[in-house]
């Protein structure tokens, strides 16, 4: 692939609105700090030049060396997940990990592992296959193993948001609404039930 390739895949009206959300919001943190660029304005622009870096560094990878590591991430995604179960940081809650003085939060990532695992499990199988319903619990479980550690953390927001864009995934797959809608208010019954004895128990 020539660099002039790789260019053009990097999404640049992207990036550069991005730099202007940045910009705008490193000024505002700035003026809220009264003009000093710590606690907040400096560390939101650190991470906005990583994660611009990030966005061009994936660029220069291969998309099938992305697709082969699919299952990779996932795995790793969800070993951390476990981990900060035990190492996590919180009050109150177990959500983050403290790596060199920066927190990372592994729901994040365990986001676009879900994702890309689900992409490639569906590209893999053949078309008439998918329109049997048996073929679409490994998809689930997929989805539902990080869900449910996310939720363990507790963070509902961000579960209900790895849940949702995986079910996007599974529907754009092929499978009926019926079925999305059926297992999105099995998974948000579950967790009022789960949410409600929680209470009742404490």
């Amino acid at each position: 692939m020539t660099v002039l390739k790789i260019l053009l895949r990097i999404p640049w009206h992207l990036l550069f609105l991005a730099g202007i959300l940045v910009l705008v919001g490193s000024l505002a943190l700035y003026s809220a700090s009264q003009g000093s660029w710590q606690p907040w304005a400096g560390r939101h622009a650190v991470r906005a030049i990583v994660g611009i870096a990030l966005v061009v560094c994936i660029a220069f990878i291969d998309f099938s060396f992305i697709k082969r590591m699919s299952y990779v991430f996932l795995a790793a995604a969800i070993l951390v997940l476990l981990a900060v179960m035990v190492i996590g940081t919180g009050q109150g809650v177990s959500r983050w990990i403290s790596i060199g003085g920066m927190n990372f939060q592994p729901s994040e990532p365990a986001k676009l592992a879900v994702i890309m695992a689900l992409a490639r499990y569906f590209s893999s199988q053949p078309h008439d296959r998918m329109r049997s319903f048996v073929w679409y619990l490994p998809a689930f479980a997929i989805i539902l193993v990080p869900f449910a550690l996310i939720l363990k953390q507790p963070d509902l927001g961000t579960a209900l948001m790895l849940l949702f864009g995986g079910l996007v995934v599974v529907f754009s797959a092929g499978l009926p609404w019926r079925y999305v809608f059926g297992s999105l208010a099995a998974v948000l019954a579950a967790v009022l039930v789960l949410a409600t004895l929680k209470l009742v128990v404490s």
